[in-house]
């Protein structure tokens, strides 16, 4: 009985290594991606609703919100004025390429300081 031949196998095994290395590297690259522009939209969504709420008092809250979220390129999905606090939700929509393009939304609220948590909130201290 002959021994095996070895040889080429050190090529397989190189494959399979930059094989994981590069999924690592996208995974890794995909993290990044979401979560960057989920903090980007967080961001824009406090400072839609700071705009908003400086604005209850002389003008139209939400049209401030759709500009502000405009220079965002975010959209606003929805913008409440509860007597002097304004509760903004953004969407944006996320490019990955063949893996899709899902649409991020979060939520943000602003007031005086001392304003009440609108009723059926349930999401007071998150941000």
């Amino acid at each position: 009985m002959k021994p095996r031949d070895d040889q080429g196998s050190g090529s397989l095994l190189v494959l399979w290594v930059a094989v994981a290395l590069l999924s690592a590297t996208m995974l890794a690259v995909l993290w990044a991606t979401v979560s960057l522009t989920t903090h980007r939209l967080k961001a824009a969504a406090d400072l839609t609703a700071l705009s908003a709420a400086q604005s209850a008092r002389t003008g139209d809250p939400c049209a401030t919100a759709d500009r502000i979220a405009e220079l965002h390129h975010a959209n606003v999905t929805s913008c409440v004025l509860d007597g002097e606090t304004v509760t903004v939700e953004l969407a944006t929509d996320l490019e990955l390429g063949a893996i899709g393009s899902p649409t991020l939304t979060t939520r943000s609220r602003a007031g005086p300081v001392g304003a009440e948590t609108p009723e059926g909130a349930d999401w007071e201290g998150e941000r």
